[in-house]
């Protein structure tokens, strides 16, 4: 359903903080290329796989 949800917005996005980076987990909404981070901080790695908004 979310997958589905994704297709139909012009951009998605995810929300998550510098904690997140790395940590493996059973969910997944999206691949990460296919949104838009917003973040606490600009990790170089993630930027090579999408866009990140950060302060």
């Amino acid at each position: 359903m979310k997958q589905l949800i994704a297709k139909r917005t012009s951009q998605s996005f995810i929300l998550a903080d510098s904690s997140k980076f790395g940590v493996s987990s059973n969910v997944q909404a999206l691949e990460l290329k296919d949104a838009i981070l917003i973040s606490n901080d600009n990790d170089s790695q993630i930027a090579k796989e999408t866009k990140i908004i950060c302060p």
